[in-house]
């Protein structure tokens, strides 16, 4: 992610060279159209694990008023990261840390608020796929199941699988959900993994992603805000299944293009060049 280079850049200032390449995606064998393809949705990894808020010892509250600031701020604009809504939390409270400080704070503190955010998507995400009657399959065995809020049959929860096996699913599948890793300015190679072969992808945006995919067009991307809108798109898709093949199409012509992992391989290859 840029804002992982950024990252370094700030806190980092004696690494000199620093350069940012996305994973790239792999392709399994032949592919074969979306109607022929068993599997309708296929979800691929496991749900994001949170392991609660650490105590932050500085605070009176240990921490409890930033936590819940941060995590409304980015329900409010997902497109911000933990960092920059640790940031903006201090400033509106006058709390100065030195630069170490704050470099401890985010170490500490930003991981659960990234994790915690992005669970509670994801899970709305599945439930309104299941709401909608939607089948999908999905590959992260039990750290997927909702204690709270149960799945219907729509939803099969399968144990987790080697990449090799992985990729031979998503070329069995019709679509492909993805949700990015809070990458505001990357992306995972799930996205082009699905893209690579044949799947149509669906998922939020990032910056990296805009640059090259257009949605309509060779990707399908979402509102992590109106699950429901989502749900819908995949719906209509999966009945008009003529218009997902070109966007599908579409979408493995350009990851082929510019996203796989042999692309970023050579590009890792001439920047380490231009290094030397």
């Amino acid at each position: 992610d840029e804002n992982h280079i950024k990252f370094i850049k700030e806190f980092y200032p004696n690494v000199k060279n620093t350069f940012f390449i996305t994973q790239g995606g792999r392709k399994s064998e032949n592919l074969i159209s979306l109607a022929e393809r068993p599997i309708d949705v296929i979800y691929m990894g496991s749900q994001t694990a949170f392991h609660g808020f650490p105590a932050i010892s500085f605070l009176s509250d240990n921490g409890s008023d930033l936590y819940s600031y941060c995590v409304n701020f980015l329900f409010s604009d997902n497109s911000k990261t933990a960092h920059e809504a640790i940031k903006k939390y201090l400033s509106e409270k006058n709390i100065e840390l030195s630069d170490s400080d704050f470099f401890e704070l985010n170490h500490d503190c930003a991981d659960s608020i990234t994790n915690y955010v992005r669970r509670e998507y994801k899970f709305l995400g599945m439930h309104a796929l299941d709401q909608a009657g939607i089948h999908v399959d999905v590959y992260g065995g039990d750290s997927w199941v909702d204690s709270e809020n149960s799945y219907s049959p729509n939803i099969k929860l399968h144990e987790r699988v080697d990449i090799e096996e992985l990729l031979k699913k998503a070329s069995q599948s019709k679509i492909s959900l993805c949700f990015v890793p809070w990458f505001k300015k990357g992306c995972s190679e799930k996205n082009f993994d699905s893209m690579l072969n044949g799947a149509l992808c669906i998922s939020d945006r990032s910056e990296y992603l805009d640059e090259h995919y257009q949605d309509g067009k060779n990707i399908i991307y979402f509102d992590l805000n109106n699950p429901a809108q989502m749900a819908a798109d995949v719906k209509w898709l999966l009945e008009h299944i003529d218009a997902a093949e070109q966007i599908a199409q579409k979408g493995y012509e350009t990851a082929l293009k510019y996203d796989s992992a042999d692309i970023m391989y050579e590009k890792i290859y001439n920047l380490m060049n231009q290094i030397k």
